[in-house]
């Protein structure tokens, strides 16, 4: 009798583990990667969940002098883009190709009629 009791104790803890580690884990290809650059963060994914080949996001902190930041990226089909936003904001775009590099910029205002655009290196996305 004791036997059956620890067998089927067993039994329901492999279950409920194998329950949480399926519940609680993400699928592999899921990840977005990180660029950043001053204040700048930038991200790019490849299996965004939304129904689009890729996605890019970008977010600026603003501060002292700063125009605003942007995502530059590079797509699988040679296409290319940028996606800018104001200090303080940020923004997301869906795309049609995978990303194959981006990279996080921010632009430093110098006059009122000129931004100077900053980039960290570009990363590539596996």
């Amino acid at each position: 009798m004791r036997k059956k009791w620890i067998a089927k104790k067993a039994a329901f803890i492999a279950t409920a583990t194998a329950f949480m580690v399926v519940l609680f884990s993400a699928p592999a290809s899921a990840a977005a990667y990180d660029a950043y650059y001053y204040n700048t963060h930038a991200q790019a994914d490849n299996s965004p969940g939304n129904g689009a080949a890729s996605w890019v996001w970008v977010w600026n902190g603003g501060g002292s002098g700063v125009a605003g930041g942007s995502v530059d990226y590079q797509l699988m089909d040679g296409s290319s883009g940028s996606l800018e936003v104001s200090g303080g904001y940020s923004a997301s775009r869906s795309l049609n190709s995978d990303v194959t590099q981006f990279r996080a910029c921010q632009g430093w205002a110098r006059s009122a009629y000129y931004t100077q655009w900053l980039c960290s290196d570009w990363y590539t996305v596996p």
